[in-house]
């Protein structure tokens, strides 16, 4: 893979309408030791399939949790004929960020506590429900309402 400077897969996303298009969000490491706050960790995409990924969002989880993770999703209620226009993607003890824009920018939607474990993210397409589960329980966020917590 090109351009991939980091490890340790967290989550990945393939985009519903244009499969080349893939999110993946990855922690930096050396040696089998992880590197917390390392400039390459954050959220890659890649246009081209997985073969060559581009850093779109640089930050770390705080806490490193080897088990499944869903933490990258799009909007159902989003998807046009050139993809996925809104995504999210948790980051533990750092928040949850969106892209409004196919995933080119991406912004905090809301802190999370520092002590949060993300295990999946889910849209409800009718109600445009962000669904989050975590170690803390369940949680969700409404779209469209700005910086609200989450609850």
């Amino acid at each position: 893979c090109k351009n991939l400077k980091a490890g340790m897969g967290q989550g990945i996303e393939v985009d519903p309408v244009k499969s080349n298009i893939v999110f993946g969000i990855f922690e930096h490491h050396t040696n089998r030791r992880v590197t917390i706050g390392e400039k390459n960790a954050g959220l890659y995409k890649s246009t081209d399939s997985g073969n060559s990924w581009k850093q779109v969002l640089y930050q770390h989880n705080k806490k490193i949790m080897r088990m499944y993770q869903h933490t990258i999703t799009f909007d159902p209620s989003s998807v046009t004929s050139k993809g996925a226009k809104i995504w999210y993607a948790a980051f533990h003890g750092s928040g949850i960020f969106t892209s409004r824009d196919y995933g080119n920018n991406w912004s905090k939607l809301t802190d999370l506590p520092s002590h949060t474990i993300i295990y999946s993210l889910m849209v409800h397409k009718p109600s445009g429900i962000l669904h989050i589960a975590s170690n803390l329980g369940y949680f969700c966020k409404k779209q469209n309402i700005g910086q609200v917590p989450i609850y």
